[in-house]
């Protein structure tokens, strides 16, 4: 049998903190986009002329090797740069630096263009996994890592059996707060 996912979208109410630590989730994980889109895009410039050197002296390009002393940075980098991203979700950071891969995967193979830079004022969504049961959706709540308790219109229940894999948070331009929570089941 295969596995159905569905995304379940809900309406939630948070209180002032959490509509901070959302708000500050928001900046960071476009802050750290950015970050590594500017330090990724400075190693493929420079591989861009790596290319164009090796072309002109018909010397075997070695990508592997070029990429092998040009690793992408770590989290912890990040976190030394701005105490705030102690406090933020670590798997919404985790993902956004996932995001920033798979666009220049999607780039490489041909299907987009050359990634682009999120401005923090128009770009207001973030994703979090469920790691041990730590996304869960109650009568008229929803439960997310780092900010707990959110008070939420609960319009349509997910299905018997189903397994919450990621939560998707987001804002729309009038303030209001919505949880997407991308479900598997049977």
């Amino acid at each position: 049998m295969s596995k159905k996912v569905l995304m379940y979208t809900y309406r939630v109410y948070p209180n002032q903190t959490q509509k901070n630590l959302i708000n500050r989730t928001f900046k960071v994980c476009n802050e750290i986009h950015n970050l590594i889109l500017k330090e990724r895009a400075y190693v493929y410039n420079k591989f861009v002329i790596y290319v164009e050197r090796c072309l002109i002296n018909k010397i075997k390009i070695d990508e592997e090797r070029f990429f092998k002393h040009n690793p992408p940075k770590k989290i912890d980098m990040f976190k030394k740069l701005n105490n705030d991203y102690s406090k933020i979700d670590e798997v919404a950071i985790y993902n956004e630096q996932l995001s920033v891969i798979n666009a220049y995967e999607r780039y490489f193979s041909g299907i987009d263009g050359f990634p682009r830079y999120k401005d923090y004022r128009s770009k207001k969504i973030y994703n979090t996994n469920n790691i041990n049961n730590s996304i869960r959706v109650n009568n008229k709540t929803i439960i997310l890592p780092k900010l707990g308790l959110l008070k939420a219109k609960i319009d349509r229940s997910l299905p018997k059996g189903s397994n919450i894999k990621k939560a998707v948070v987001k804002s729309d331009k009038n303030g209001k707060y919505y949880v997407g929570l991308i479900v598997e089941f049977i």
